[in-house]
């Protein structure tokens, strides 16, 4: 059975071949398998669904995230925060934002900037 860094592997493989039903499919087999998605693994989720305008969608992976005790780092949400910045999702974004220096991750203030000065 494949581990966690095998489905992984394979989740991106499909995210970037633009295959986003097939990752999603992968990572619910990883799930039922019993392999529990690290950190890369719901990076790559994130991504793809992002990739596809799928916002509200990627949201609830990060809010999965959170609930199988995978702490979310500073690189899965700003995947999500820009994304949605280039989508002008703005207030979905500043809500990320904020949760991100709620939670302590100070290194935001780089985001905020970019996300600052692209607004104007």
């Amino acid at each position: 059975m494949p581990d966690v860094v095998c489905y992984t592997v394979m989740i991106t493989g499909y995210v970037v071949a633009n295959e986003l039903e097939k990752a999603q499919a992968m990572f619910d087999e990883m799930i039922i398998n019993g392999q529990l998605p690290n950190v890369f693994t719901y990076n790559a989720m994130i991504s793809g669904l992002c990739g596809a305008k799928k916002f509200g969608e990627a949201r609830s992976v990060l809010w999965d995230m959170e609930s199988r005790g995978c702490k979310p780092n500073f690189v899965v949400y700003s995947t999500l925060v820009e994304n949605l910045r280039k989508a002008r999702k703005f207030p979905m974004a500043r809500e990320i934002m904020r949760e991100m220096e709620a939670r302590g991750l100070y290194h935001c203030v780089d985001l905020l900037a970019k996300y600052r000065y692209r607004r104007r």
